[in-house]
């Protein structure tokens, strides 16, 4: 029996990551996804958390794990948890910026599998935006303030036109710092938003969101750019500010919306001119619209209609086409490697050259893991109100302005103060998808 071509040491080292990681690395990750996808849109969080238990805790998939159990947590109103899950994926994040030998040399061998999940850009970007939602679910607004320097620093690293920082993430930036008194904070968040929103491809039908147009304008005025605000003015078609009422305070409504956007598989396969099959595997987003498309919130004859501030599918594929450069040439690498191992197989005998051949196509996999309990898109309800206790009533639209649910809240508006709420909302429409996939 013709023994497994070994060679150099270079040889050696491909056989035995390649052997030894076949398995795990053409596992296909997400399948148990649609599962724990299903409890939700049940309503069923007790049995997404069971589901994540069970599959989620693969040993490259631990920042995944973390991601995935704090924003269950967060959905659940275990605010404090949730961070504790996000904080522990923050270290392990900045951990695996520095990818260890051996994984580096089963990326290079079987498929980028074989590396431990770090995070896209656009997830990193979202954790500290969940993280401070938490903060400021739990009163807490100074640390809340803490993760928005954090969020500040890590958009920074982003060339400025850039999609994958995300607009909603400056925009929700400067809220917080005009509502901690910083209006001068707030006008450098709400200028980056601007220009963020402003950098949208027109397909996406993200424009710069209306109440962004007026606090740019509010702030201009009162830090007294003039001139500024006479520009912006000119350029929105604005001839009034809406200023806060009187002894009036403000309820930001935050709608999280359907699911992430689904990482899928490209695969190409093709005979060299010597007759050995080579696979190239590369990773791309397959889009999801929400149910819920839109909110209005009202509360005793007061009423706003939310604005659509972000949509994730576009964040994840800015993110990922930030990535494929590097992702081609590991797997461009990976070919001439396989191809280097087949040859010298085939040199043993045709039969082990077609064996190692087999096993080094069936290998190629594109590594299809995200963060996929993120939501599709955001929305935003700003409502202005008195001082005093409210009954608010959002109520949940779909594409055509049909209502589909509701949810209650009843709060404490206090006079020249912003209260926060979210909600995450995921039905079965939101599963739709898979029917087809």
């Amino acid at each position: 029996m013709a023994e497994l071509p070994g060679g150099n040491g270079r040889m050696r080292l491909f056989w035995v990551v390649l052997l030894a990681g076949l398995a795990g690395g053409c596992a296909a990750y997400g399948d148990w996804i649609h599962e724990l996808e299903e409890d939700l849109a049940a309503g069923d969080y007790q049995g997404a958390m069971a589901t994540l238990d069970e599959h989620g805790r693969g040993r490259r998939d631990a920042v995944l794990y973390l991601l995935n159990r704090g924003l269950l947590l967060r959905m659940t109103g275990e605010f404090a948890q949730s961070n504790a899950a996000f904080e522990e994926a923050k270290t392990l994040m900045e951990r695996l910026s520095a990818v260890s030998v051996s994984e580096q040399a089963g990326a290079l061998t079987v498929n980028d599998l074989m590396r431990s999940y770090a995070g896209e850009f656009h997830e990193r970007v979202l954790l500290h935006l969940f993280a401070a939602l938490n903060y400021l679910d739990l009163g807490q607004p100074r640390e809340a303030r803490v993760e928005i320097l954090q969020l500040d620093e890590l958009l920074e690293q982003l060339d400025s036109e850039s999609l994958a920082g995300g607009a909603f993430a400056r925009y929700f930036s400067g809220l917080v710092f005009d509502s901690l008194g910083e209006p001068d904070n707030a006008l450098i968040a709400y200028r980056k938003a601007y220009q963020a929103y402003r950098t949208y491809p027109e397909d996406a039908a993200l424009g710069v969101p209306r109440q962004l147009q007026q606090d740019l304008v509010r702030l201009t005025e009162r830090l007294g750019l003039l001139e500024e605000a006479r520009r912006l003015r000119r350029e929105f078609g604005m001839e009034t500010t809406a200023l806060p009422e009187k002894g009036a305070g403000e309820v930001a409504l935050i709608l999280f919306s359907g699911l992430a956007p689904h990482k899928e598989e490209s695969h190409v396969t093709v005979p060299t001119e010597d007759g050995v099959l080579v696979s190239v595997a590369m990773p791309y987003y397959e889009g999801r619209l929400p149910h819920v498309r839109g909110l209005r919130l009202e509360a005793d004859g007061h009423r706003s209609e939310a604005e659509r501030v972000e949509d994730i599918n576009v964040l994840a594929m800015a993110s990922l086409e930030r990535r494929r450069p590097l992702i081609l040439a590991r797997a461009l690498a990976r070919a001439v490697l396989k191809h280097e191992a087949v040859e010298k197989a085939e040199k043993q005998s045709d039969g082990l050259g077609l064996l190692v051949n087999i096993v080094t196509v069936a290998s190629e996999r594109a590594d299809t893991r995200s963060w996929s309990l993120l939501p599709s898109h955001i929305y935003l309800a700003r409502l202005s109100l008195p001082e005093g206790e409210w009954h608010l009533r959002a109520w949940l639209e779909d594409d055509k302005g049909q209502v589909v649910g509701q949810r209650d809240y009843a709060v404490r508006i206090k006079a020249g103060q912003r209260l926060f709420l979210s909600m995450h909302w995921i039905d079965e429409e939101d599963l739709a998808w898979q029917a087809d996939h």
